[in-house]
């Protein structure tokens, strides 16, 4: 989806637009896995966006990584000095989420410490190697506008849980996010078709 951003770079003043990442491996910049090497081979070295705008890990310029948890608490000072505060959280204009086929969202995964954590901004997750590190579900839920956007019949049950709350947030965290916009396809509706929802316009 993204990567159509690159053929409308001209409808979009990009030095007003400020990027921050949901979640993001703590490797270094120029690993393939990393979130900002993706979003830079994606779309952000074609757009245009100001390098100051885009706000990646501390290890931007080394292939060195400082650790997850320092990480963690580096990326939550630079949104802590840059991003609005609503209600003692910081406020994004906009979150646009991904969601796994096990109903994770960022790097809160089921049954983890994380997904209940409300005292930081910014969690270290070592769930995974390399480990990670993600916004917390406030910070998530603090968003003026959010969007949850994915495809794919493996997640149409995590899909038809997080839309009609059906299981718990620890279970499915994408269940923790409140107000948010889903945009899906066919397949990811599996569920809810199969359940005859027929108040939900699927288009």
């Amino acid at each position: 989806m993204l990567g159509g951003l690159k053929n409308r770079k001209d409808e979009l003043d990009w030095s007003k637009v400020f990027l921050y990442y949901v979640n993001h491996k703590c490797v270094g910049p120029t690993d393939p896995t990393a979130t900002h090497y993706k979003a830079k081979t994606i779309f952000l070295d074609d757009v245009g966006i100001p390098k100051s705008n885009v706000f990646s890990l501390e290890n931007e310029d080394t292939d060195e990584t400082p650790g997850f948890n320092t990480d963690a608490h580096l990326y939550e000072q630079k949104i802590s000095e840059h991003v609005p505060v609503y209600f003692d959280v910081p406020r994004f204009d906009y979150m646009l989420l991904g969601m796994g086929k096990d109903g994770h969202i960022g790097s809160l995964y089921p049954d983890r410490k994380e997904v209940e954590m409300t005292d930081r901004f910014v969690l270290p997750v070592d769930k995974k190697t390399p480990a990670s590190i993600t916004l917390s579900l406030p910070v998530m839920n603090s968003a003026k506008n959010i969007r949850v956007v994915l495809h794919g019949a493996d997640k149409s049950d995590a899909v038809f849980a997080g839309l009609f709350r059906t299981k718990s947030f620890l279970q499915y965290p994408v269940c923790g996010v409140n107000n948010a916009t889903w945009i899906i396809d066919k397949g990811a509706a599996t569920e809810i078709l199969r359940q005859d929802y027929q108040y939900c316009v699927l288009k």
